[in-house]
């Protein structure tokens, strides 16, 4: 600036002449280069005279979007745990008890039965006889026994216990079976009957 300032001084006073002008316009080209090298870069975001630029202000400007919250999921509820039902144990059975009429009591096949009186009623095992008879039973001996019983029974032989049931089953008034025992008179399936039979 201060040669270009001599450069145009000295002008004035000699007067111009065209040499003298590209003179004067070359020193203030080589002024204004030097003072462009020593100005500092211009900031990102700022024009070359320092201001920010209208892009660099709506991005100061700009509120930042908010993050929509985190929606919490909801914690599962556990499901209880599912009850086992537990079956009563079953009784133990009695030997001596009634046995339940299944399919394999109701398909034994009827045997012929020896009809024992233990009591003091006369005709009691000729009346059972004929109970039996009408269910389709057959009879193969009817007569009197010394041999105590406690209830009404059958007594059945080896292989005779599935008739023993199904007899049970048709009568009610046959209280209990027993395996046959060696001192009973007669043979096979035999009832012997109480007095409890004649109700």
């Amino acid at each position: 600036m201060i040669v270009a300032g001599i450069v145009v001084l000295n002008l004035l006073q000699r007067g111009p002449d065209v040499g003298d002008v590209q003179q004067v316009a070359a020193a203030r080209a080589s002024a204004s280069a030097v003072a462009a090298a020593k100005k500092p870069p211009a900031k990102p975001g700022k024009a070359a005279t320092g201001k920010p630029t209208a892009k660099a202000k709506a991005k100061a400007n700009a509120k930042p979007k908010p993050k929509p919250a985190a929606t919490a999921k909801p914690a599962a509820t556990p499901k209880p745990a599912a009850k086992t039902p537990t079956k009563p144990a079953a009784p133990a059975a009695d030997p001596t008890s009634k046995p339940a009429a299944d399919a394999a009591t109701v398909r034994a096949a009827r045997q012929p039965l020896t009809v024992l009186n233990s009591s003091r009623i006369r005709g009691l095992a000729a009346g059972a006889a004929d109970d039996f008879t009408g269910r389709g039973w057959s009879i193969s001996f009817v007569g009197n026994t010394t041999y105590r019983a406690r209830v009404t029974t059958a007594y059945y032989a080896p292989g005779q216990d599935g008739a023993a049931r199904r007899l049970m089953a048709e009568f009610p008034a046959v209280q209990r079976m027993l395996p046959r025992p060696s001192g009973l008179p007669g043979r096979g399936l035999t009832v012997v009957v109480t007095r409890e039979y004649a109700g």
